[in-house]
């Protein structure tokens, strides 16, 4: 195959900005919009520090639309740019998770991640997304993300290679290119390989068939036609020798279906319904995400909440091969996420965004994190990682069970963990699509007030309210503007913040977290003067018009 490289000029276009993880914009106004991703593509090379020499690059995605015509380009840019190793995923699959351990065992510089991770996806109503990983795995921080978006609101000039005839993809396998005289290989991997492996490092598989035998464990695995399809049926199927049933959704589609595959409970109605009534004859079921690094944990009578999952995991690591084998250094979460792991272990408190827990991990400082929006992960890639983390609680299950000489249930491994440690009741609150400058007067308005502002949650007095600000203990950074905090003296927490992997408007989400003994009493009811404050605190109905939230959870 021959490569000719083309110059041409070009002109910045508004709003190719990365937000908590990467580009996330409507797949209409991409494909619409003349040189969009070309734009944003030679941006990265531009800026990108992990792409200013050649060097591996990997290129996967989620299955989502548009995400071939994007790897078609970023493989045309590089080639442009003198890269002459390019590891692709057969039919432009590869999950983040898988994408981050592709990385990190082919000692790759970059990864190109086609993903707009939880949104939904298609061509009229979907949205589509880019982001960049480096050579540790992990997502580019905030001094790279920052770097490109300067670069696509300067750019003058697209330079790409023209190939004389399509690339074929779907077959693994070397595709030699020939560009101006230097020679360069597309290499097609099977993009369960290295991901697989890295599984085997971190489960003993052995042991789990053997348990899912013995009980005859049902499960129910939800991949709402995205990516995950392809894994979960090797996982779960041939290596824990489920049956084919318990897959749901499991074939990946550009639109993925139709559904919305953010795993809470509203989106994975379909397996909270399946898996959670009490006479269900499932005894857990899992959901992931888009590109799989989400996850959601449902058993018979119960719902793990991602905040008490991460505290869970923190008390039983011993029952995860991985940690036995290369040790338990300590855990971080995100801010907004339930102090829930707080009374299991000291902990470190990061903004929202997988990126902050790279130099935690690179530094060995940390083994275990998790964010409430659920992702877990640990320290062997620098990804969150849904299929990991059910695969923790498969092994929690057998762990204990195997204590017991009888199988038991999420649900009594739940209540065991709050009778012991206490609960921290938890909701949040997803205000969607709202005016963008309506929400950020909102959230100026709070910071304004935040030395003066006076309230109680029914006599508990406030203690302070903030706006957070991270300092990095490894570089020694500073991230201001994470979220407003009001924090009462029981330790209560009201939090509002604007997220950052919406497509259109703004999204603010508001969180509640109050810890009590009692682990047995009504959330709502908990919860209900918290709510209250929040919506008086923030005036939030004043500044959307929206009385309810879009989404709880």
């Amino acid at each position: 195959m021959q490569a000719t490289i083309k110059r041409y000029p070009t002109s910045p276009i508004s709003g190719q900005t990365l937000g908590t993880s990467g580009l996330r914009k409507r797949a209409s106004e991409v494909e619409n919009t003349p040189n969009y991703l070309e734009n944003f593509v030679n941006a990265m090379f531009n800026a990108a520090s992990n792409l200013q020499k050649p060097g591996k690059i990997i290129i996967g995605g989620d299955g989502r639309y548009l995400n071939l015509k994007a790897l078609d380009i970023i493989i045309r840019v590089a080639l442009s740019r003198g890269f002459t190793d390019i590891v692709v995923g057969k039919s432009g699959f590869m999950s983040t998770p898988a994408e981050s351990a592709t990385i990190i065992r082919r000692k790759a510089e970059a990864g190109f991640i086609m993903t707009a991770s939880h949104n939904p996806a298609g061509k009229e109503h979907g949205d589509f997304g880019l982001k960049l990983n480096m050579s540790n795995g992990g997502p580019a921080p905030i001094e790279v993300t920052s770097k490109i978006e300067e670069s696509a609101r300067n750019i003058k000039e697209i330079v790409i290679a023209e190939l004389n005839k399509p690339l074929n993809i779907d077959s693994v396998g070397d595709i030699e290119i020939e560009c101006e005289g230097k020679k360069a290989v597309v290499h097609v991997i099977d993009p369960l390989e290295d991901y697989i492996a890295y599984l085997h490092e971190c489960f003993d598989f052995e042991n789990l068939k053997q348990f899912v035998s013995k009980y005859h464990l049902k499960v129910q695995v939800d991949g709402f036609n995205a990516v995950t399809g392809i894994y979960n049926k090797k996982v779960f199927c041939e290596l824990l020798g489920l049956p084919e049933s318990s897959l749901k959704n499991a074939i990946p589609m550009p639109d993925f279906g139709g559904k919305h595959p953010d795993p809470n409970l509203t989106y994975a109605a379909e397996l909270v319904h399946a898996v959670i009534p009490e006479d269900s004859p499932y005894d857990i079921g899992f959901a992931f995400d888009g590109d799989g690094d989400r996850n959601l944990i449902v058993g018979r009578g119960a719902f793990v909440s991602p905040s008490d999952s991460l505290a869970i995991l923190s008390t039983k690591y011993n029952d995860i091969p991985f940690f036995v084998k290369n040790g338990f250094k300590g855990v971080a979460r995100s801010m907004p996420t339930s102090a829930a792991v707080d009374h299991v272990t000291s902990i470190t408190e990061t903004p929202t965004g997988w990126k902050f827990f790279g130099n935690l991990m690179d530094s060995g400082k940390i083994s275990l994190c998790g964010e409430e929006s659920f992702g877990t992960g640990c320290c062997g890639i620098r990804e969150k990682d849904g299929i990991w983390a059910a695969l923790c609680w498969v092994s929690i299950l057998a762990a204990e069970s195997e204590r017991a000489q009888r199988l038991v249930g999420v649900k009594e491994i739940l209540e065991s963990h709050w009778a012991k440690y206490g609960r921290n009741y938890y909701q949040r609150y997803d205000f969607d699509e709202v005016d963008k400058k309506a929400a950020e007067d909102m959230m100026q308005m709070m910071r304004d007030n935040a030395k003066t502002v006076k309230c109680d949650l029914n006599g508990v007095p406030l203690k302070f309210c903030d706006d957070f600000e991270y300092h990095d203990s490894v570089d020694g950074s500073v991230t201001s503007k994470q979220g407003i905090r009001f924090v009462f003296e029981d330790g209560s927490r009201i939090i509002f913040r604007l997220s950052g992997t919406g497509s259109v408007g703004a999204t603010i989400r508001v969180y509640f977290d109050k810890y009590s003994k009692d682990y047995k009493a009504d959330q709502t009811k908990v919860l209900a003067d918290m709510v209250t404050v929040a919506y008086a605190v923030s005036q939030i109905t004043k500044f959307t018009g929206r009385e309810k939230p879009s989404v709880v959870t």
